[in-house]
Protein backbone atom coordinates (compact mmCIF):
# COMPACT_ATOMS: atom_id res chain seq x y z
CA UNK A 1 0.00 0.00 0.00
CA UNK A 2 1.19 3.66 -0.93
CA UNK A 3 0.91 6.07 1.86
CA UNK A 4 2.51 9.35 1.68
CA UNK A 5 4.58 10.45 4.28
CA UNK A 6 2.69 13.22 6.17
CA UNK A 7 1.60 12.17 9.45
CA UNK A 8 3.48 11.44 12.09
CA UNK A 9 5.69 8.57 13.04
CA UNK A 10 3.46 7.45 15.75
CA UNK A 11 0.64 7.28 13.33
CA UNK A 12 2.13 4.59 11.25
CA UNK A 13 3.41 2.54 13.84
CA UNK A 14 -0.19 2.86 15.20
CA UNK A 15 -1.78 1.12 11.46
CA UNK A 16 1.23 -1.74 11.51
CA UNK A 17 0.07 -2.91 14.51
CA UNK A 18 -3.90 -2.26 13.50
CA UNK A 19 -3.30 -3.69 9.80
CA UNK A 20 -1.09 -6.94 10.43
CA UNK A 21 -1.65 -8.09 7.26
CA UNK A 22 -1.30 -5.25 5.19
CA UNK A 23 2.15 -4.35 3.63
CA UNK A 24 3.49 -1.07 3.28
CA UNK A 25 6.91 0.71 3.14
CA UNK A 26 5.57 3.46 6.00
CA UNK A 27 5.48 0.25 8.39
CA UNK A 28 8.76 0.12 9.56
CA UNK A 29 11.00 3.43 11.09
CA UNK A 30 12.90 3.93 7.67
CA UNK A 31 12.62 3.18 3.97
CA UNK A 32 15.55 3.20 1.18
CA UNK A 33 14.98 6.09 -1.39
CA UNK A 34 16.77 7.12 -4.62
CA UNK A 35 19.68 9.34 -3.85
CA UNK A 36 19.05 12.63 -3.04
CA UNK A 37 22.48 13.75 -2.74
CA UNK A 38 24.44 11.41 -0.26
CA UNK A 39 21.24 10.47 1.25
CA UNK A 40 19.27 7.41 0.64
CA UNK A 41 17.30 6.93 3.76
CA UNK A 42 14.14 9.01 4.38
CA UNK A 43 12.97 8.39 8.16
CA UNK A 44 9.53 7.26 8.24
CA UNK A 45 6.89 10.09 9.86
CA UNK A 46 6.50 14.02 9.09
CA UNK A 47 9.10 16.15 9.82
CA UNK A 48 11.56 13.58 9.83
CA UNK A 49 15.28 13.35 8.06
CA UNK A 50 16.80 12.32 5.22
CA UNK A 51 19.89 10.44 6.28
CA UNK A 52 23.10 8.49 4.78
CA UNK A 53 23.18 4.91 5.06
CA UNK A 54 26.80 4.85 4.72
CA UNK A 55 27.29 7.27 7.50
CA UNK A 56 28.34 6.15 10.66
CA UNK A 57 27.03 9.00 12.83
CA UNK A 58 24.14 8.54 10.88
CA UNK A 59 23.67 4.70 12.34
CA UNK A 60 23.46 5.52 15.14
CA UNK A 61 20.74 7.63 14.53
CA UNK A 62 18.69 5.14 12.37
CA UNK A 63 19.16 2.78 15.44
CA UNK A 64 17.40 5.58 17.82
CA UNK A 65 14.38 5.37 15.23
CA UNK A 66 14.19 1.90 15.16
CA UNK A 67 14.01 1.72 18.80
CA UNK A 68 11.58 4.65 18.69
CA UNK A 69 9.01 3.19 16.23
CA UNK A 70 9.20 -0.33 18.13
CA UNK A 71 8.13 1.28 21.39
CA UNK A 72 4.88 3.62 19.35
CA UNK A 73 4.35 -0.13 18.05
CA UNK A 74 4.41 -1.67 21.61
CA UNK A 75 2.33 0.67 22.74
CA UNK A 76 -0.46 -0.38 20.34
CA UNK A 77 -0.18 -3.85 20.43
CA UNK A 78 -2.80 -5.51 22.78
Amino acid sequence: MLISNQFPTEEYAKLSVALPNTKSDKFEAYVHISPIGDKDIMVVGKRKPLLNSNSKSDVKRLQKYQEQFKEYQDKYKM
